[in-house]
C-alpha cells in the first residue's frame, strides 16, 4: 500500500509541478504571482492529500487487533507510550520521505531558466509551504493512528480516519462567504487548503494554524495512548 501510495502522490505532485512551469513562462494575465498555489493549491492535490493518512495509518493498529498480536505487543517490556510514539514516528517518517523527492523541483523553481526567461522565485513561500505540509501531515496521521487504535477492521479505520479529515479539507469547496462573517472564521480556522491559499503559499505563517495542528496532533497521540491502555483495564 505504502509504494501505491508513494507512486500516485508523486505522479499527482509531477504533473502539478509541469503546470507549474507551464504558468512561470507565460506572460500577461496567465501568469502567477505565487507558484506554491499550484502545487499545492489543486482540487487533484487535496483529493489525494486526503486519502494519504488513512492509507498510512488503517494498519499500523487495526492489523495488530485483528491479528491476534496487540496483547503480545502490549505485554512486551515497552511502555504504550513507546509504542504508540514508535508507530508514529515511523508513519511521520515514511510521509515526510514521500516529500523528499519533491526536493527535486525546488532549484527549477527557484531558478528557471528556459529559452532564455529567467524566473527568479522567492524561496520563502516554497519553505512555509513545505512547512505547513509537514505539519499538517502530523495532525492527520494522529488521527488517523487514533481511529486505527479503536477498530479491527483495516477498512473502517480507513474510512472513519477519511471521514474526520474531510472535515478539514470540506471548507476549500464551501461556496464564498464574506470575510467578516463569524461563520466564515469558523470554517476559516479548522480549513487546511484555505490555510495553503491564504497563508503559507504566499510565505506567511500564521500562529492559529501552527496551533491547531500541533494541538490536534498532540491531543490524538494522547487519546491514542489512552485506548491502548484502556484494553489492560478490560
Amino acid at each position: 500500500i505504502a509504494y501505491v501510495v508513494l507512486a500516485v502522490f508523486l505522479a499527482v505532485t509531477g504533473h502539478l509541478f509541469y503546470l507549474t512551469l507551464e504558468q512561470l513562462t507565460e506572460t500577461g494575465p496567465r501568469g502567477i504571482s505565487y507558484p506554491m498555489e499550484i502545487m499545492v493549491g489543486n482540487v487533484a492535490f487535496w483529493l489525494v492529500f486526503l486519502f494519504i493518512p488513512p492509507l498510512l495509518t488503517m494498519r499500523l493498529f487495526a492489523e495488530e487487533r485483528s491479528a491476534g498480536t496487540l496483547e503480545m505487543l502490549l505485554t512486551a517490556p515497552v511502555r504504550d507510550w513507546q509504542v504508540v510514539f514508535a508507530k508514529y514516528i515511523a508513519c511521520f517518517g515514511f510521509y515526510v520521505l514521500m516529500w523528499l523527492p519533491t526536493l527535486l523541483y525546488l532549484p527549477i523553481l527557484t531558478d528557471w531558466v528556459w529559452w532564455t526567461r529567467t524566473c527568479n522565485i522567492d524561496p520563502w513561500p516554497i519553505a512555509t509551504t513545505y512547512l505547513g505540509l509537514a505539519l499538517a501531515g502530523a495532525m492527520f496521521l494522529s488521527i488517523g493512528l487514533f481511529i486505527s487504535s479503536l477498530v479491527n477492521s483495516q477498512m473502517i479505520a480507513a474510512i472513519a480516519s477519511l471521514f474526520i479529515g474531510l472535515l478539514f479539507i470540506a471548507g476549500y469547496w464551501l461556496p464564498e462567504m464574506d470575510a467578516n462573517e463569524l461563520k466564515y472564521q469558523i470554517v476559516f480556522f479548522f480549513s487546511v487548503p484555505l490555510h495553503f491559499d491564504r497563508h503559507f503559499t504566499r510565505g506567511l505563517i500564521d500562529t492559529r494554524h501552527l496551533a491547531l495542528y500541533a494541538s490536534v496532533a498532540l491531543f490524538g497521540l494522547f487519546l491514542t495512548i489512552r485506548s491502548l491502555e484502556s484494553r489492560r483495564w478490560r
